[in-house]
């Protein structure tokens, strides 16, 4: 506190100054009590924007919407102008540009090794980087030097426990542009809970790809089930019949139609002949031998001499 007389006005006198010290000491506790109150204000605050944003990343179960928006609130949590995500490939040993946000979307993407620019560098160490001149910086990746105006970035690991799913990272491409610790802080809670969103929405997509899997596999044996039991039909029905042209007939039309194909025909071998006689046939017409086949000849005839059935 400095207080000023004007001109002429009159002097501070010894008791002036044992007041004000009296005064500022008064003054300098309140000062700290409003810094205080207006910093708990601030985390709250903080921390129901985290919540907010918790709860919406939590709701998207889609893996690859969840990851644009989570590095496009990680962009508007810290006023960046640009951002990305990279997830993390256990077989490659790899982090994969998986999603952009802002000015980083025009920029060619590239993978990253562990220890391999900043976002290799933070998926190594497991710990954020603050940087705020980017040109300058001993991990900066000569490929985004080359290709971006990027000046200042904040990066951050994504972590499920002690599992490393990836990194995001977001920056600054105006000169002069730099990052808080406060948002160093604000990303790093919301990395968390981002790890958190994206190993649900990958248990998701596993599960929605078993139960897939399993509805096609119980519809494969549902139709491996019917196909079995018309066969059994099919069989008692043809071993009833006594009649050559009639069991010809049955079996060719009763194949055609267990197998739904478009037609179907049926061939004996003659031993005088040395060749396959067409003894029936149904469905689509024209495409039916009326002359005997000879082995090697065509599909059936190739099937013949080898010996076994052909597709």
């Amino acid at each position: 506190i400095n207080l000023v007389h004007d001109a002429g006005k009159g002097v501070f006198a010894e008791h002036h100054g044992i007041l004000l010290r009296l005064f500022a000491s008064q003054a300098a506790i309140a000062i700290e009590n409003a810094r205080l109150f207006q910093e708990e204000l601030e985390r709250r605050h903080q921390l129901e924007t985290i919540r907010s944003l918790t709860a919406e990343i939590a709701r998207e179960l889609d893996l690859a919407t969840s990851l644009r928006l989570i590095i496009r609130r990680s962009c508007e949590l810290t006023r960046a102008s640009g951002g990305d995500m990279f997830l993390w490939d256990e077989p490659t040993r790899q982090l994969i540009p998986e999603a952009a946000f802002g000015e980083a979307l025009n920029r060619e993407k590239t993978r990253r090794g562990l220890g391999e620019g900043v976002m290799g560098t933070v998926a190594q160490r497991r710990e954020g980087l603050l940087i705020d001149d980017y040109r300058s910086c001993p991990f900066a990746h000569p490929h985004t030097l080359k290709h971006s105006t990027v000046v200042s970035a904040l990066t951050e690991p994504l972590l499920y426990g002690d599992r490393l799913l990836g990194v995001i990272g977001v920056d600054h491409d105006v000169p002069g542009h730099t990052f808080s610790s406060r948002d160093q802080t604000l990303l790093k809670l919301f990395a968390d809970h981002a790890a958190i969103a994206i190993a649900n929405a990958r248990l998701y997509e596993t599960a929605r790809a078993e139960l897939v899997e399993r509805t096609q596999a119980e519809r494969s044996l549902a139709q491996r089930t019917r196909q079995l039991e018309a066969l059994r039909s099919i069989t008692a029905e043809i071993t009833r019949e006594l009649d050559l042209r009639r069991v010809l007939v049955l079996v060719t039309q009763h194949t055609a139609a267990l197998f739904e194909s478009a037609g179907a025909a049926t061939y004996l071998w003659n031993d005088s002949r040395c060749a396959l006689e067409p003894r029936a046939s149904t469905g689509t017409s024209g495409w039916f031998p009326a002359t005997p086949v000879a082995p090697g000849n065509g599909l059936v005839g190739h099937s013949v001499r080898e010996r076994r059935g052909m597709i």
